[in-house]
């Protein structure tokens, strides 16, 4: 067993390698050490050896501990059946779980992507890949500089970064601090599908290769739900650095506990996770193409004007689970029942939600009937049909344990259902029939996991047990008995329930692989839905907050009436001020004293701007607002804005 505890660990080095024995994860050596140091285990020892470890039943909560904390595991499971091998069982690592790698719902925050990104140098510039693995989402970009590498990596803010072994001493120091793994340089390469080549730099395909090699490497099967590789210009979104997303407060306060300080928060109107995760990358990456941000602006407008609309929309939409990440698990073979039966409900609404924006009417604006197209797909319904009535409404989390088809969805299982009852009528004959032989009142036939069937006999009624019983258990107050008809049907109730089972598990796997072949239907419906949700959202702020559309300018101008700041004015009373910046104005030098409103009044302007390129109405009365490539801002160390405390100079 410790050889192949060590083969495999050899294998793995940088992994906690976590040993299947019985019920318990095993980890010997250093990492039972580092495993009792991080959860506080009880570390004991084996031959004079240092061991410690986790129950399977709880192993997910444990592992996801280590990931929180920047580790790998590595689990070794059993890989033959112990009833099907008279030797040593045989072990390998089925999977390695990292920190950009889970898809575990409990490991990650349902409104956050979790990015396993790589970082790919090439003279001065770098390919950045990412792949958010719950999701499928997979991109690609190239920085210029280091300072574009810094601003990226900050706004995707990833859990995992891959990097070439040979250049981590000069990359480390500008990236956050976050799991970092290391990899020979020749492990980047470009993948060999020439689709992906098209426009794309190599070090930016080096970067998508590599993690596409580290996924498949770690998790050690195909994963269908990776979308294709998508590339972006940096120039297609705002420059925000890493000190301007800090100082602004746009997705995280600078003082721990003020989380009303952010702008996602006054904005967060959103009622799925999908819809929560496209506000927070959109509030990250402003756009910088005017038509996008006019399609944007046109599909709100629209909305705003439908208040009760806005009202039935989210009711909908508020009932779709998580359809990106549940395609994710699809894709990955990590669906179970409860999944599965979320997937199904969600599917049920969306022809109620075609129904309502068809209500709307066609060309108000481009953005919603392209939502509303992309959510009547012809091939929804049969989808639908095909699930209907085939889990029960709390369906077990283990597929193999029985109990989650209902009754009426499959007539082999029917049938299969009424043997097992006929046998069980059986039973409960067989109680009869022997009360009345044995004239044992309280004789009783029962079943417990350890012993099987058996009849109860209480003490008081001892000298009455026929010759014909066979003693199974004693207890305190009672014997348990079988007799060679019980004996028969226990078999016979045996053989036809773990045929229940295994029919049952069948029916599942051939949903789960129907399903698989419509993955990319699945996630273009999670797409649509999480764009309404986002802009529903932007609507509906717009309209309780008296927001007004910006309207853009290619003039070098600068204007906006009554302009308020979109934080601070949910926190107090707010007098709304105004900019007017004409053609020709390049630069304003802002004077006063402390705590005059200096801070306030230049954030309010950079976020006014911000939002409206996201696609957001702006609070202010009027404005008229230039494409902004970049926005600048830094506060003073102590700033806090929402309290009213400020140190800027």
């Amino acid at each position: 067993m410790m050889k192949q505890y060590l083969r495999e660990k050899a294998r793995h080095p940088s992994a906690i390698l976590l040993f299947h024995l019985g019920d318990f994860y095993e980890a010997f050596f250093e990492d039972a050490e580092l495993l009792s140091r991080e959860l506080d285990v009880t570390l004991t020892a084996r031959n004079g050896n240092p061991m410690a470890g986790v129950p399977v039943r709880s192993a997910e909560s444990y592992i996801n501990r280590l990931l929180r904390l920047g580790h790998k595991v590595a689990l070794c499971k059993q890989v033959e059946d112990p009833e099907q091998t008279g030797e040593l069982v045989k072990r390998e690592v089925v999977q390695v779980i990292t920190p950009g790698t889970t898809i575990d719902a409990a490991a990650l925050d349902e409104g956050i992507n979790n990015y396993l990104c790589a970082v790919f140098p090439v003279g001065k510039r770098f390919g950045i890949g990412a792949l958010d693995l719950s999701t499928g989402e997979f991109i690609c970009t190239e920085a210029a500089d280091r300072a574009q590498l810094e601003g990226e990596i900050a706004r995707l803010s990833p859990s995992e970064i891959l990097l070439p072994k040979e250049e981590m001493e000069e990359i480390t120091p500008l990236l956050p601090e976050v799991a970092l793994t290391s990899l020979s340089k020749d492990r980047f390469a470009v993948p060999e599908e020439d689709g992906f080549k098209i426009g794309v730099s190599e070090e930016a395909l080096c970067a998508a290769g590599v993690i596409l090699s580290y996924v498949q490497e770690t998790q050690r099967h195909i994963l269908s739900h990776i979308r294709p590789l998508r590339h972006y210009a940096l120039s297609e979104r705002m420059d925000l650095d890493p000190f301007t997303i800090r100082s602004l407060e746009l997705v995280r306060p600078m003082r721990t506990g003020q989380r009303k300080a952010t702008l996602l928060h006054v904005i967060d109107r959103t009622v799925t996770s999908m819809g929560r995760r496209l506000l927070r990358r959109s509030i990250l990456a402003p756009m910088t193409d005017r038509r996008a941000i006019e399609d944007r602006l046109d599909a709100v407008e629209s909305l705003v004007a439908r208040g009760l609309m806005q009202q039935e929309l989210q009711g909908l939409i508020g009932d779709v689970h998580d359809l990106e990440r549940l395609a994710g698990k699809l894709g990955a073979g990590r669906m179970d029942p409860p999944d599965l039966l979320r997937l199904q409900r969600s599917l049920n609404r969306i022809p109620l939600i075609v129904a309502e924006l068809t209500e709307m009417g066609a060309g108000d604006a481009e953005l919603m009937d392209e939502i509303r197209d992309t959510l009547s797909n012809p091939r929804v319904g049969p989808l639908c049909d095909d699930m209907a009535g085939m889990l029960v409404d709390q369906p077990p989390a283990d597929a193999r344990a029985g109990g989650l088809i209902k009754t009426g969805f499959d007539q082999r299982l029917d049938q299969l259902r009424g043997e097992a009852r006929a046998l069980r009528a059986k039973l409960a004959e067989l109680e009869r029939r022997e009360k009345q032989r044995t004239h044992i009142p309280s004789l009783k036939v029962g079943f417990n996991r350890v012993f099987g069937y058996y009849i109860e006999v209480t003490r008081t009624h001892l000298d009455k047990v026929p010759q014909d019983y066979r003693r199974r258990q004693t207890l305190s107050n009672a014997e348990r008995f079988t007799t060679d008809e019980l004996k028969g049907y226990e078999e016979q109730l045996a053989v036809v329930e773990e045929r229940v089972k295994a029919l049952e598990h069948e029916l599942f796997e051939q949903a789960l692989e129907k399903l698989s072949e419509e993955i990319p239907l699945l996630q273009g419906l999670a797409d649509a839905v999480a764009l309404l949700d986002f802009l529903l959202s932007l609507a509906i702020v717009a309209s309780n907050y008296g927001y007004v559309r910006p309207m853009f300018t290619d003039k070098h101008k600068f204007v906006i009436q009554a302009g308020r700041h979109p934080v601070v004015e949910q926190i107090e009373e707010f007098v709304p001020n105004d900019i007017d910046l004409p053609v020709g104005t390049e630069l304003v030098v802002l004077t006063g004293p402390n705590m005059s409103g200096k801070s306030v009044y230049l954030r309010q302007i950079a976020l006014i701007s911000l939002l409206a390129q996201l696609g957001s109405f702006v609070p202010a009365t009027g404005a008229t607002l230039p494409i902004v490539d970049r926005i600048f801002a830094r506060v003073g160390a102590s700033d806090m804005l929402v309290e009213g405390v400020s140190t800027f100079m």
